[in-house]
């Protein structure tokens, strides 16, 4: 479908038809054209989340290249829409964007310029002065808070619709999230800036309030917390992955790892790989654990970029091997215990693991061979005193 429609902008519209009247009013006015969707959620209350979708089908259905999802209390200065295209056209793998967020009361004060990280509670950058200059730059952030959300279309038909199981909170963190994991980004635009009153929910009972919004990010927990992705990617952009050297990082983690504690040590591996890619070490440990996951495809080619970068480790050798065998590569891990085997000259504990394994596949001579290089360590240092 040709995308060359206007943004469409989505309201969600609950109770407070004064508001909506004034959202739409300002969208009128942009200075580029802009169409609107609404869904009135006052008689039947199907949720934002739900809400927000059928304006996203909508845009969709109009081929729409961008679709705007904005709160009834959110008034958007004239130039706002154009400066979110502007920062979308600058950034093509940004998927969904927001803008700065001041208070309607105040419009000097700033309540929202991206949000830091989502569970238990959503944290939201804000405070500063607009007139002092702050928060002025844009930059990528965890998430965009769900008052005004800007999405590239062609971005969603990858990623997905929000997450309705979430009627009212979370499905905006989640949807940022679920962009964010599929290699897309997630932007704050300092440049369009919109007007927030605030005051939607108050309307509703106060128990009522209170079901939603634990339920919602009961959800959210179930869904994201406890996972890699969300110890990933539910932190602010930009900060050190670690303060100590990067030796000490890796006794951590191989700690972690000893102590079975399996996700924190995966997190400090890929963080480690974040700033170092080429850190042996913690691709071999990573593609470990993997292995011990079930991943066998993944672990092997953790492995095979580790001996590409250092062919002269035994153990290397012997992991990879260990891979292919759970692919069934049979041929391939009998050449690779071999080699880890002709690589090792200190331990002849390894050395019998190797003739072992090989035995197992049926290749005796090999591990006849081995166990005698074995023995033959052996009797070279009859001290028994050997690298293990």
């Amino acid at each position: 479908m040709s995308q060359t429609a206007p943004p469409l902008a989505i309201i969600p519209v609950y109770k407070n038809y004064e508001q909506r009247d004034r959202c739409v009013a300002a969208l009128s006015k942009q200075t580029v054209s802009v169409e609107v969707f609404t869904h009135d959620n006052t008689t039947e209350n199907i949720g934002f989340t739900r809400a927000a979708n059928l304006g996203l089908r909508e845009a969709h259905r109009r081929g729409s290249r961008f679709a705007m999802v904005i709160n009834q209390d959110c008034y958007a200065e004239p130039d706002a829409v154009e400066r979110l295209i502007e920062l979308m056209d600058a950034h093509p793998r940004c998927a969904i964007a927001g803008p700065m967020q001041v208070s309607a009361e105040n419009p000097d004060e700033i309540i929202h310029s991206g949000c830091i990280v989502a569970y238990p509670f959503g944290r939201h950058r804000g405070g500063g002065s607009r007139a002092n200059g702050d928060f002025a730059n844009d930059e990528q952030v965890p998430w965009i808070n769900g008052a005004c959300m800007f999405a590239r279309m062609d971005a969603l038909l990858e990623f997905g619709l929000m997450d309705e199981n979430m009627f009212l909170i979370g499905s905006d963190s989640d949807w940022c999230l679920t962009a964010r994991l599929r290699g897309w980004e997630v932007w704050y635009c300092a440049k369009a800036c919109v007007l927030h009153e605030g005051g939607i929910t108050s309307a509703l009972p106060p128990i009522a309030t209170q079901r939603i919004f634990q339920n919602d990010m009961d959800y959210f927990r179930r869904k994201w917390v406890g996972t890699v992705a969300h110890r990933l990617l539910d932190r602010p952009i930009g900060t050190p992955r670690f303060n100590e050297p990067l030796q000490q990082v890796i006794q951590r983690a191989t700690a972690e790892h000893t102590a079975g504690r399996f996700l924190d040590a995966e997190i400090l591996y890929r963080d480690i790989l974040e700033v170092d890619p080429n850190n042996v070490d913690a691709l071999n440990l990573l593609g470990l654990i993997t292995l011990q996951n079930g991943w066998v495809v993944p672990a092997h080619d953790y492995f095979a970029k580790a001996i590409a970068l250092a062919p002269q480790f035994s153990v290397l050798h012997a992991h990879l091997a260990t891979a292919l065998m759970h692919m069934q590569q049979i041929d391939d891990a009998r050449r690779e215990f071999n080699e880890a085997a002709r690589l090792e000259n200190t331990s002849p504990q390894h050395l019998d693991a190797y003739a072992q394994e090989l035995a197992k596949m049926g290749f005796t001579d090999d591990a006849a061979g081995i166990r005698a290089k074995a023995a033959a360590l052996r009797k070279a240092n009859p001290s028994g005193v050997f690298r293990k």
